[in-house]
């Protein structure tokens, strides 16, 4: 049969990497709470931690929180968090096979926000707890183009620091066991490596269970993929975080904001607290977001404008997906063009063998 010319291969793979990620997207519960347009001050999207869910009593109060002061809310469930976990596969509720699912997650409900009509420019936010917050992080990376749209970003526990969360057992031969640990995630995914926050035990939509291999690999190379990378983070910035945070460290964070490039930053730093300020730290975030009501980030003059790019994920997909086609096929052909010549070679050697073992 005749090759298909290269330009219909790429549409195809095009096409196929794009549904593969349309039906991700389509994947997540979301939830959206509106308030009047003429009563719309501003425009939110809030992201949860690892584990939780956008229903978890802590996103509710939050999401009133933000509601009273006249902002519209956006969530979603993280893959495999609360209601974004197949029917057919709860036994894989709260893992993370790949960050770059969450990343992607905020990507769509970012873009969601952004591109909402209304007859005024209005603020947008980002708000991020825990895991949520490291993913706000990552995307605001992996897609710079769209920090000039945002009025500001609030990160709350952010876990740049996440080893000294492992088991004793893990801690103690950390030496040994990190440079293999990718491997490791990738033979053993669901062995047991941590312990998680406290939570609501009588929650079915929470994750209960340890803390995975390999979403421990994924959580911990992520943290190092952002703080690698902190001048890239140029939109307004306010960090919130507990001193006594025991499952997020708060030095690695005071190391990531130093080293931000935005010249709209803050960190502010709870006294005694620990890990579970999510709603203490929204109260901040309103007064903090106010002052910024009045200055959105840069106008959409064109409703078609390519703000966050998905082709760009989709072509650096397909690049690989190409790639690793044009071997497959190389290998097929190399295999088809000479298998009489390696049958042969393979007979000759079989009578030598037979030969000299005298079989």
């Amino acid at each position: 049969m005749k090759a298909l010319p290269k330009e219909v291969r790429s549409a195809f793979m095009r096409h196929f990497v794009g549904k593969r990620f349309e039906r991700l997207i389509r994947s997540l519960a979301r939830d959206v709470s509106y308030l009047p347009e003429d009563d719309t001050e501003a425009r939110a999207a809030v992201f949860h931690g690892y584990s939780r869910h956008s229903r978890y009593p802590d996103m509710h109060a939050v999401t009133d929180i933000l509601l009273d002061a006249y902002c519209t809310v956006a969530k979603c469930d993280f893959p495999y968090h609360g209601r974004s976990v197949p029917k057919d596969k709860q036994e894989e509720r709260g893992q993370i096979k790949s960050f770059l699912r969450l990343v992607h997650a905020v990507h769509a409900t970012t873009y969601k926000v952004l591109t909402v009509d209304s007859k005024r420019q209005l603020s947008v936010f980002l708000i991020g707890n825990s895991a949520g917050a490291l993913a706000i992080l990552r995307f605001l990376q992996e897609y710079p183009q769209v920090q000039k749209y945002l009025a500001g970003v609030v990160l709350i526990g952010t876990p740049l620091s996440i080893t000294h969360n492992a088991s004793e057992w893990v801690r103690r031969h950390e030496k040994v066991l990190d440079p293999m640990f990718d491997f490791i995630s990738r033979i053993l995914p669901t062995l047991p490596v941590g312990d998680l926050p406290g939570g609501n035990k009588d929650d079915p939509h929470e994750y209960h269970g340890k803390i995975r291999a390999r979403t421990a690999q994924q959580m911990y190379r992520t943290a190092k993929a952002v703080q690698a990378k902190p001048e890239s983070i140029h939109t307004p910035i306010l960090f919130i975080h507990g001193d006594q945070d025991q499952h997020a460290l708060v030095g690695a964070v005071e190391e990531m904001y130093a080293k931000i490039s935005s010249p709209d930053k803050q960190l502010i730093v709870y006294p005694g607290a620990g890990h579970d300020i999510f709603v203490r730290g929204a109260h901040d975030a309103i007064k903090w977001m106010k002052e910024r009501y009045d200055n959105p980030g840069a106008a959409i003059t064109n409703p078609t404008e390519n703000l966050i790019p998905i082709e760009d994920l989709i072509r650096a997909s397909w690049v690989i997906l190409a790639a690793i086609t044009e071997v497959f096929e190389i290998f097929v052909l190399i295999l088809v063009r000479y298998l009489r010549q390696i049958q042969s070679l393979w007979q000759r050697a079989w009578l030598i063998i037979k030969k000299f073992f005298h079989f």
